[in-house]
Parts: structure tokens; C-alpha cells; sequence
């Protein structure tokens, strides 16, 4: 298996007037790099996918089978919206799990109840949780009031419960649009590596790091020969992804200078981590 990145054509940003960004575009398989003797890869997609599509109904959206280096599993996520958000959870070394299947979750006040559908329960390392619900900001715009009052309603009894729901759009996801760029790139690197036990890796990496404070993507790459060497750079991803190190891919487009270091505990105060808000 050839590990290997090429590096050759990042390094700058993609056009201003560019209509539909890299982002958007249907991934149909990110997690099957590795596969047991079987049926064909397309036969063992359409089984994965049939669920899926079935659930679907008459809403017309695109599905997306990815694999979550956090969740270390594949999961199958409906839509274009939900694609981005899990590039973003991904790359947020807060989070400690996440559950995107699809879910409902109901709450009581006296005799009534109210069921909300979302897309995904978020925990953090703090031991918040968060039942996300993902809606494309033109959809939150036309909501009449009885709706949005259900919803505040909805939010205000969940709360009373500790109890944390909130709404995410693009325009939140996408507030640093450079960041899912770079973490698509980068979830693709941990996805053709997830069978190769990274954790040792990260051993001779936290050894550079704390010699020489930081490292470059191409320095670490030169730690192993060949696909190995590639390996240590997916193991180093992964120590940025469970907040072990930072790298800077909220500013710089990813590239084999891409700068990788320790993380410090000032990282939160000092504004290095940036935060997505939800839009309640």
C-alpha cells in the first residue's frame, strides 16, 4: 500500500470566484482502503449504502461514506452540510467522542412532549455534550415563528436538563473554510493508515518536538523510509486531532512545511485554537 502524499499542488489558496470549492464534492468511499477478500468494492458500497438510501425517502441529497480516524469506524453521513460538519468535529482536539448516526431525542415538560431529530451527539473532553442539529442557513432563514418558538422552546427545557442543544449552519462551519480544506486532506491521510498501529510513531515524534520545540510535515516524514515515512506523518495528524500537538492548519494551507509542535496549555488563551460557534 503506497502511503505517499503529494504535496506538489498545495501551497496556495483556491480561487476567490470559484463556485463550488473542493470541499463540496461527493466522496464516496474515504475509509475502504483496506479490505478483506470478498465480493467487489462496489457490490460491499452498495450494501453499505442501501440502509441509507432507503431512509432517505423523497429527499434528494447526496451520501457520503467516510471514515472517522476519532471513531476509528465508517460511517455513512446524508448531505453536503453534514459532510463539512464532520470535518470539523474531526478536527476539533476538544472533542473527546462523537455518535453521527442520525438520532431523536425527546424531552418533557408536565405532560408533553417534544421530539427533536439531529444529526449528531458531541461530547467533550470537559464532559459537555451536545445534540447537533445541521440546517443549511437559507432553511433557518425561512422558518416561520411558530417553528423558531418550538425551538427556543425545545432548547430552553433540554437545558433545564443540562442538557445542550444547538443548531449548526455552513456559515458556522465554514467560518475558516481553510481549516475543512486542509483537515479533508488530512482525514484522507489518517484513512489510508488506519490499519498501521500509529501510537508507537508518536513516540519518536514527541522525542523531535520537544528537541526542537517544532517540526515541519517534512521533517517528520523523514523519521521513516519509504511508506513508513508517511505513516509517521499520519501518526503525527492523529496527535493533533486528540490534542497532543498543534499544527497550523487554521491558517497556512497544509504542505510539507506545515509546522507541528507540542501542545501548550496557553494554546486555548492565546486565541492558537479556534473555535466554531453554533449558530444558538
Amino acid at each position: 500500500m503506497h502511503l505517499a502524499q503529494d504535496f506538489s499542488r498545495v501551497g496556495s489558496r483556491p480561487k476567490a470566484r470559484q463556485k463550488k470549492s473542493t470541499i463540496m464534492k461527493p466522496v464516496v468511499d474515504l475509509g475502504g482502503t483496506h479490505m478483506a477478500p470478498g465480493p467487489r468494492l462496489g457490490t460491499r458500497l452498495r450494501g453499505r449504502l442501501a440502509p441509507a438510501y432507503s431512509a432517505r425517502g423523497r429527499q434528494r441529497s447526496t451520501l457520503f461514506s467516510v471514515y472517522s480516524p476519532r471513531t476509528d469506524r465508517d460511517w455513512i453521513l446524508r448531505g453536503e452540510v453534514a459532510w463539512m460538519h464532520f470535518l470539523l468535529v474531526e478536527s476539533d482536539p476538544r472533542v473527546k467522542a462523537v455518535d453521527y448516526a442520525p438520532s431523536t431525542h425527546v424531552v418533557r415538560a408536565g405532560d408533553v412532549e417534544f421530539a427533536t431529530d439531529f444529526a449528531a451527539l458531541v461530547t467533550y473532553h470537559d464532559g459537555k455534550s451536545e445534540y447537533r442539529q445541521l440546517v443549511t442557513t437559507s432553511a433557518l432563514r425561512n422558518l416561520d415563528r411558530q417553528s423558531v418558538r418550538e425551538w427556543e422552546t425545545k432548547v430552553a427545557i433540554a437545558d433545564r436538563e443540562g442538557i445542550h442543544y444547538v443548531q449548526y449552519t455552513e456559515a458556522e462551519i465554514l467560518a475558516n473554510p481553510l481549516r475543512i480544506v486542509n483537515w479533508q486532506r488530512v482525514i484522507a491521510w489518517l484513512s489510508a493508515a488506519r490499519c498501521y498501529p500509529l501510537r508507537p510513531l508518536q513516540v519518536e515524534i514527541s522525542a523531535l518536538l520537544h528537541a526542537r520545540d517544532c517540526a515541519s510535515v517534512k521533517d517528520i516524514q523523514s523519521l521513516g523510509a519509504g511508506a513508513l515515512g508517511s505513516c509517521y506523518v499520519a501518526a503525527a495528524f492523529k496527535g493533533v486531532q486528540d490534542g497532543l500537538y498543534w499544527a497550523d492548519l487554521d491558517d497556512r494551507p497544509l504542505n510539507k512545511n506545515t509546522s507541528v509542535r507540542i501542545l501548550r496549555s496557553t494554546d486555548h488563551e492565546e486565541g492558537t485554537l479556534h473555535e466554531a460557534k453554533p449558530s444558538t
